[in-house]
């Protein structure tokens, strides 16, 4: 099957089915972020224990002695993740610091990651839209992936990993009744100065102008989504961007206006 997002809009061209809520139930979750600085060998996984809100941070920092005297060597993993069965969202950064040893000549580095892994089953035909950033291009060996898997069919109906081409992804479909996977994994490696690369990605499942799920579209889920977007709730960052701007109520409204089909 195609890896690049071109082709696999392709296998996604299907028919929006119409509904008012999301027909989702939601399986498994499998979230955690990791950071490790490899100077002192210090690792450290942070994982969630339910599909409550994932919003988790590691920070490891150390020192080693480099050609010019001491280098700080950093690893920090970030993210906030939220699931229900309307979406699977999730933003965060990965920062790290690193550098070459003076006694040996090795590098040592900062590596930080995220993994999701999210099952969940689907009751009808549902819409939906996968939304996420770029990769961070630093090293083309840093894992990453995004994937969305029938596991009822044993279809990927999407994939992109490190060995594509770092693109921006925005695909839409809808998913026949059975059970999926949404797999997300990114990481970043750091060899030098202190730097940050962001990330994220929002799998909306169901008729995304119905913002509440409450008797298709009305006026009141304009209501509902302005005051989402007042308060910073992550729902209320409809484009993917990462950050609630004026730009997703000029999405949302145009999706409102559209309707559902």
């Amino acid at each position: 099957m195609g890896r690049s997002v071109q082709r696999s809009c392709g296998v996604l061209a299907m028919g929006m089915a119409s509904m008012a809520v999301a027909d989702v139930a939601l399986l498994t979750q499998q979230r955690s972020i990791t950071a490790a600085t490899t100077s002192n060998g210090n690792s450290q996984t942070v994982a969630a224990a339910d599909f409550a809100p994932f919003v988790r941070s590691l920070n490891l920092s150390t020192t080693f002695i480099g050609p010019t005297g001491p280098v700080t060597n950093v690893a920090i993993s970030r993210i906030d993740c939220q699931i229900d069965p309307n979406a699977i969202r999730a933003f965060g950064n990965l920062t790290g610091a690193g550098g070459q040893i003076a006694s040996t000549g090795e590098t040592e580095i900062g590596d930080a990651k995220a993994a999701i892994l999210v099952t969940f089953q689907v009751g009808s035909p549902v819409p939906f839209n996968l939304v996420a950033a770029q990769r961070p291009d630093l090293h083309p060996t840093d894992d990453f992936i995004i994937e969305l898997k029938d596991l009822t069919r044993n279809v990927r109906l999407f994939v992109l990993d490190q060995s594509d081409p770092p693109q921006a992804v925005d695909v839409s479909g809808t998913l026949q009744p059975g059970q999926y996977s949404m797999k997300y994994r990114v990481e970043a490696t750091f060899d030098g100065t202190e730097n940050s690369r962001a990330f994220n990605f929002n799998l909306s499942l169901g008729c995304r102008a119905d913002f509440n799920g409450v008797d298709g579209v009305s006026v009141q889920d304009i209501f509902d989504f302005l005051s989402a977007w007042f308060a910073a709730d992550q729902r209320a960052d409809f484009d993917g961007s990462g950050t609630i701007t004026v730009q997703d109520i000029m999405d949302f409204m145009n999706a409102w206006f559209a309707g559902c089909a």
